[in-house]
């Protein structure tokens, strides 16, 4: 049985990889964002394709996006985390808000929803599965990537 662990030790370890996902976007450190992932993680991205199979592919779109930046900063903000966990495995959901910050004037945001898969590998949490996604507008089937509520 899963129990809502964002009070607990777990639950706080968890919950530090969104700290450490916040810097490695602001920095733009490759490096730093891919050691959360397991080498083999899963990613169900909402840009440019489907799916991400392993380190090797979210390399790329991870320094793509990164790229796309320019000189602007990279702002990451989370929102309403929860974390569930039994023994080593954990899950997260939460909203995120993703910035492009440019001379200090916010550029472009975009909310998703954003799930955690957590697998607890030799002492250290990995996300082994990230789905983000963002719902459509029924009228016109376009993304609504500005969460309302």
């Amino acid at each position: 049985m899963t129990t809502r662990a964002n009070d607990t030790a777990v639950g706080q370890q968890v919950l530090a990889l969104l700290g450490r996902y916040q810097a490695a976007a602001a920095a733009k450190d490759v490096d730093a964002l891919l050691a959360l992932y397991a080498p083999d993680a899963q990613i169900y991205d909402c840009w440019d394709q489907w799916s991400y199979d392993g380190e090797a592919q979210w390399r790329g779109a991870v320094e793509r996006w990164f790229k796309m930046a320019g000189e602007g900063a990279n702002r990451v903000v989370f929102d309403e985390p929860h974390v569930h966990a039994s023994g080593d495995m954990a899950a997260l959901h939460a909203f995120v808000r993703y910035e492009l910050v440019v001379h200090g004037e916010t550029k472009f945001t975009m909310d998703n929803r954003i799930s955690w898969t957590l697998l607890r590998r030799e002492g250290a949490w990995k996300i082994v599965h990230e789905h983000t996604s963002t719902p459509l507008a029924g009228e016109d089937m376009k993304g609504v990537i500005n969460r309302t509520a």
